[in-house]
């Protein structure tokens, strides 16, 4: 399966996009370029794509499809997969949207699939998919002859704050050579709930996760500030950590989290791979004490 990570994989997902722009001659979404479905999927989707996807995810995570599905991929439709890839084993499919499907042109015992899949993780992250793949059916599985894939990342994550003591992290011993969902699990761990922050002014670390995978090039930022509705605000003292694309932003300060003036903001820039470019916009504002407004 040839699933593609980095510069390459831009070249990959518009040359996806121009493909199914021929076969659905449909108008595209925003953000990316994404053709409009061309499938009916009111009584739910084709059994087969179904299973094409299903096994496109498994092949994502290292596995054999045929092992647990009736599809199976033929010897010459995967290259080798990149190097440099988020491990998928603890992702789950969660939607499953069609692009197109249907037969190929002049081969009447081929069918096109493609779509989009969303992954979630058990720690909150998630990404997208998109394939497109060609296979046909023998008596007893699928079997599919091409398959190509490529990440979509984020235009519009979504961010989740969480306020920490800044005494109960040791930022140089802890954070060191940790992963995003160790360093969720370590926050969460030492997080203050609204109901137990404490009156005046105190040290906090505050964290910002970005549920969602975005573009090298993109950025994300954290600032405090005194008006939850513009994007400028205090971020000096902010650091940043990049898990193959879940960011995660840290804010240190010493402020009154109990202060219903004082917001943190999330704003994130789309970078120079994405389509819908553009200058910063808000993605997240929250309460000094971590309520999401």
């Amino acid at each position: 399966m040839r699933h593609h990570t980095s510069n390459s994989q831009f070249l990959i997902v518009r040359n996806l996009f121009a493909a199914l722009a021929l076969l659905t001659l449909g108008a595209c979404q925003t953000g990316y370029s994404i053709p409009k479905s061309t499938v009916d999927t009111s009584a739910g989707l084709p059994a087969d794509a179904e299973a094409v996807g299903l096994a496109i995810v498994e092949t994502l995570k290292g596995k054999d499809p045929s092992e647990t599905l009736r599809v199976r991929v033929a010897s010459g439709a995967s290259g080798l997969a990149m190097s440099k890839k988020p491990d998928y084993n603890n992702f789950t499919l969660r939607d499953h949207s069609l692009i197109h499907h249907g037969i190929r042109e002049k081969i009447p015992d081929t069918v096109i699939a493609a779509g989009v899949l969303k992954l979630e993780s058990s720690n909150m992250k998630r990404t997208s998919i998109i394939y497109d793949a060609e296979y046909n059916f023998t008596a007893d599985d699928i079997v599919i002859s091409s398959l190509t894939s490529a990440t979509l990342f984020a235009v519009k994550p979504e961010a989740v704050m969480y306020l920490v003591p800044y005494n109960s992290i040791n930022r140089s011993q802890d954070l060191a050579f940790i992963s995003y969902d160790k360093l969720l699990t370590l926050v969460r761990s030492n997080q203050l709930s609204p109901a137990t922050v404490p009156k005046g002014i105190r040290d906090y670390l505050v964290f910002v996760f970005l549920k969602d995978r975005i573009s090298p090039s993109s950025e994300l930022t954290i600032k405090i500030a005194s008006s939850p509705t513009d994007q400028w605000g205090y971020k000096d003292s902010a650091s940043y950590m990049d898990f193959e694309g879940w960011r995660v932003g840290i804010l240190q300060g010493s402020f009154d989290a109990t202060n219903s003036g004082l917001y943190i903001k999330a704003t994130f820039k789309p970078g120079s791979e994405l389509e819908s470019g553009g200058g910063q916009r808000l993605v997240g504002v929250f309460t000094a004490a971590g309520v999401p407004r």
